[in-house]
């Protein structure tokens, strides 16, 4: 009795050939651009922001605040992940309108979406958004809470959520950071 070859078996077959071949193909291909392509090409350039950091530092004058604006939103250009120069921008447009417009609450709920615990801006990110807190919707409130419950036990001096809280200056905010201190921390001060 002989076996005979239905055409799905030979279908898995090439299949499973072609699917080798390519797969040596990509290796062969990555072997080749080692040390020559970034795998991961998410980086950032800070001059820009840098700039704009500087500029802001110098000046809150109109005039100013459009040049920072313009800068940060080149660094945004060439680095889109780069929350630095994404709270830069949160900052400015908040200046610029003396509250907490549309774009801004967009840019600031893309911060948590992109980085939810970000060491490079929870502390500024944790006081602004409590100063805020009212505009905030209760997702974006919430995330808040995630990220200054998460740095509860982080031991670095470079992220302080305990000054982070002290640092809250609205009244709504500033009731919500003695919650926070007396639940997370076990003291208000």
């Amino acid at each position: 009795m002989t076996r005979q070859i239905t055409p799905p078996l030979v279908a898995s077959g090439l299949l499973a050939v072609l699917t080798l071949l390519l797969a040596g193909l990509g290796l062969a291909s990555l072997n080749a651009t080692a040390g020559k392509v970034n795998p991961l090409p998410i980086t950032f350039n800070w001059t820009e922001d840098e700039r704009a950091r500087g500029i802001l530092e110098a000046s809150l004058a109109p005039v100013a605040l459009a040049d920072a604006e313009a800068s940060v939103r080149r660094a945004l250009g060439q680095s889109p992940y780069n929350n630095v120069a994404r709270m830069r921008l949160v900052y400015i447009l908040s200046l610029r309108t003396q509250g907490f417009p549309p774009e801004a609450l967009k840019l600031f709920q893309q911060s948590y979406d992109l980085a939810p615990y970000d060491p490079a801006v929870a502390e500024w990110r944790t006081t602004f958004a409590l100063n805020h807190w009212g505009a905030l919707p209760s997702s974006t409130q919430a995330a808040v809470r995630d990220e200054v419950r998460a740095y509860r036990s982080v031991n670095r001096p470079s992220i302080d959520m305990r000054r982070a809280l002290r640092g809250v200056t609205a009244p709504e905010g500033r009731l919500v950071a003695t919650l926070w201190l007396l639940r997370f921390y076990g003291s208000a001060s």
